[in-house]
């Protein structure tokens, strides 16, 4: 849909991950873990930009006063990420992969 291409699929721990390439972005969509109430919200509870310029895009947001709820961290071997806050109370993740 949206000229959107299929990247990977594949199961979690938390259930399926399904990553998607929309307009020259990655966009990932994963399940919430099984129970979780996420954020009192039924729908999209957040969504995933990979970017090759992590310390930059932080930088930028700094600068532009943006609220991380999550300050960028790595996760594991080559993945760094962080999450910030949009006007309508969900959530931003921002990642860093060595294949982004």
């Amino acid at each position: 849909m949206f000229a959107a291409q299929r990247v990977l699929a594949s199961d979690t721990a938390n259930g399926l991950r399904v990553v998607i390439r929309l307009a020259g972005q990655l966009i990932y969509i994963e399940q919430a873990p099984p129970g979780e109430v996420v954020h009192g919200r039924i729908g999209l509870e957040h969504f995933a930009l990979a970017t090759s310029a992590f310390d930059s895009v932080i930088a930028d947001l700094r600068r532009m006063q943006v609220q991380f709820l999550v300050e960028p961290k790595q996760v594991r071997t080559g993945v760094r990420i962080a999450f910030v806050e949009v006007p309508d109370g969900g959530r931003v993740e921002l990642v860093e992969r060595p294949s982004a």
